[in-house]
């Protein structure tokens, strides 16, 4: 939501371009603070000839937003892609790839927002941390452009799988990333690691 509490919702919806109901796309609808419907529902992704799926949303102080989620695009490729919005639901650009190593899954995206736009978006890849899912991340502008050659690895440990990552980002862009980790002695634990706002590890990463 932004500073006035107006948010949006989005979620995956089949049937809704005209296909056969069996390609889901990324469907959004705005809200007021009072939750009252602005305007009418979108389809966010710009590209509607394949699958897209498990959206995620953030949106800064002043109602702007970037929307992420894990489909296909007009590239061929399977990944993680965005589109940018404003405060009033115009689209600020097509939607565009987010990961920018292909070779391998990528899928659960997660997105959060500072004060002024500036985003990063997380992720699990399947097999590029050299064992099973790592979770990898990338920095976005306020211009919509990617900051850095490439994206980043979150986690330190990359034994078993590391998936299901949340990202949260103060007003002035530090963040801390989340994130299930087959490393404990008896499986499972939840794990994170804070970041400031150059994308700089802040110590390592913890156990919650």
């Amino acid at each position: 939501s932004n500073n006035q509490g107006d948010f949006v919702v989005v979620w995956t919806s089949y049937g809704t371009s005209g296909d056969t109901g069996l390609q889901g796309n990324i469907v959004a609808q705005r809200y007021n603070r009072l939750g009252e419907r602005q305007g009418n529902e979108f389809i966010v992704n710009s590209y509607l000839a394949g699958h897209q799926s498990n959206p995620d949303i953030a949106m800064d102080a002043f109602g702007n937003m970037i929307v992420v989620w894990a489909g296909q695009g007009s590239d061929d490729g399977e990944g993680i892609y965005a589109r940018r919005y404003d405060a009033f639901g115009t689209p600020q650009d097509v939607q565009f790839r987010v990961n920018t190593n292909l070779s391998y899954r990528q899928h659960d995206p997660a997105a959060a927002m500072d004060a002024t736009g500036n985003a990063v978006i997380t992720w699990s890849s399947m097999g590029q941390d050299g064992d099973f899912d790592g979770i990898f991340a990338q920095r976005i502008d306020v211009y919509g452009q990617l900051v850095g050659a490439t994206e980043f690895p979150v986690n330190t440990t990359s034994k078993g799988r590391q998936d299901r990552s949340d990202v949260a980002m103060d007003s002035n862009g530090n963040f801390v990333v989340i994130w299930n980790s087959e490393q404990d002695e008896y499986g499972w634990g939840i794990y994170g690691q804070r970041f400031n706002k150059s994308g700089q590890a802040q110590g390592g990463e913890f156990r919650l």
